[in-house]
């Protein structure tokens, strides 16, 4: 059982790491991460949702809805950010701001859901590699595979828009169109690695990842070691 647990992180950490790496391009932000910008919690407001309120669903169907409820956060994000076009700051504010509602609604329907349909969302929430069989493996590298290729293909693209929107348009890029397919990668990406994990944080601001010998949430000890890096990003640009 352990080289498909080991399978399985590397691909969710791949598919955080190039989700993190392609909001970093296109926000011209190194702190922004999947997580900070609301996608998780648009999962993690629908897995509770579905855990707590319909305890028989089958675990492949939760699976794509958690899937699902990534890509309907991102597209909210970009929808609200939108006028006349967007910029790497609103969607960056509304993300922080949406994030929160959906962390609100999650807990708000934890508040009255029935306790052993709680205590199961909330293990799912914290984050494991548990239950990493092959097929489900399989399935995470299927989801996986069509976002990563189209992150390669985009990859020259995202390089120009890092330098600014106005020198991607004076080069003919069409900036909106591509911030747009950046978000759906992105968001692509992270549900992937969300549905099959739960919420693991902080990896997106990473490029490596360390796994402790000792069984405990994934989600958890990423936790225990991004808090602190993150703080040191934000201590090394406080005279930025």
């Amino acid at each position: 059982m352990r080289l498909p647990r080991a399978q399985k992180a590397v691909v969710v950490g791949a598919s955080l790491g190039v989700a993190g790496a392609i909001r970093q391009a296109i926000m011209r932000n190194p702190l922004a991460w999947p997580g900070l910008l609301g996608i998780n919690s648009g999962a993690a407001l629908a897995a509770t949702a579905i855990i707590v309120e319909f305890r028989t669903i089958p675990q492949d169907l939760l699976t794509l809805l958690i899937f699902a409820g990534a890509l309907v956060m991102s597209a909210a994000i970009y929808a609200f950010s939108w006028r006349q076009g967007t910029s790497s700051v609103r969607i960056i504010l509304i993300g922080i701001g949406l994030g929160p509602l959906a962390g609100a609604g999650a807990s708000f329907i934890s508040s009255f859901g029935d306790p052993p349909a709680v205590q199961r969302a909330m293990i799912w929430l914290s984050g494991s590699l548990q239950d990493s069989r092959w097929e489900r493996v399989r399935i995470l590298a299927l989801w996986s595979i069509p976002p990563f290729v189209a992150a390669w293909i985009a990859a020259r693209e995202l390089d120009l828009i890092a330098f600014g929107d106005t020198v991607a348009r004076r080069l003919g890029q069409r900036v909106n169109l591509l911030r747009g397919m950046a978000v759906l990668i992105c968001a692509a990406l992270s549900g992937a690695a969300i549905a099959a994990a739960g919420l693991i944080g902080f990896v997106g601001l990473a490029a490596r990842r360390i796994m402790p010998p000792v069984q405990l949430p994934v989600g958890l000890f990423t936790a225990l070691l991004g808090a602190p890096f993150f703080g040191f990003l934000l201590w090394k640009r406080r005279n930025a």
